[in-house]
């Protein structure tokens, strides 16, 4: 049986249009990259991610769904390593890649996850470098273009020694706001992600519940 060393997987978010497999595909690409020229799979997942979050083609970043106000969008991310590390944000408003916040978390806070305002205060403090939708540092913004109607992007990559796995999501259209995504919980669709490529011994020693006795929600 082959051994892979190295691999990336990225995905578009369920419901997105075939026609726009190029995206992902160019996603896993960029990883990829990273990856053989000596970087981790968190680098490589991130970097993947943040070019989903730059293509308006999916519900992330700048194709993110407008909320039910007509005019606010707010942006939730997370990422995750097989070592046991997590991050993620919820309800961001005006930042176009939120994932590079949820990195931060995940390095630097002892939180797994900061909510609104709180997470770009969090980025400033970390000196996180962010880039505003729309050229503005508002969450609200002016946008007559058809939002995608698909969900969560996401990568999940091996480097030969760490799984690791993020999402981005631009919420529901027309959901209320400060509503967040399921993508921001490890028991969810992080977990759910490497648990498809871990063994279930390997995977028991990352148990969801173990965040939550380790680390708190900030608000």
């Amino acid at each position: 049986m082959d051994v892979f060393k190295r691999a990336i997987v990225t995905h578009g978010g369920a419901g997105s249009d075939p026609q726009n497999s190029d995206g992902p595909e160019s996603a896993a690409k960029v990883g990829m990259d990273f990856i053989e020229n000596g970087g981790s799979a968190l680098d490589a997942v991130l970097h993947a991610v943040r070019y989903l979050e730059d293509d308006p083609r999916f519900n992330a970043g700048i194709g993110s769904q407008i909320r039910a106000d007509g005019r606010t969008i707010q942006l939730d991310a997370s990422c995750m390593t097989s070592n046991g590390q997590f991050g993620a944000v919820a309800c961001v408003e005006g930042i176009q890649n939120p994932v590079d916040i949820a990195h931060g978390v995940l390095l630097y806070s002892p939180h797994i996850l900061i909510v609104g305002q709180g997470a770009r205060i969090f980025a400033e403090e970390q000196k996180i470098s962010l880039k505003c939708l729309n050229g503005s540092g508002e969450g609200e913004i002016d946008r007559n273009d058809k939002t995608p109607s698909c969900d969560t992007v996401g990568a999940v990559a091996f480097d030969g020694t760490t799984f690791a796995a993020a999402l981005s999501s631009g919420g529901l259209e027309k959901s209320a706001s400060d509503e967040s995504a399921t993508s921001l919980f490890p028991d969810a669709a992080c977990s759910a992600a490497l648990q498809e490529q871990l063994p279930a011994p390997e995977m028991a020693n990352i148990s969801p519940s173990s965040f939550w006795r380790k680390k708190s929600i900030k608000c």
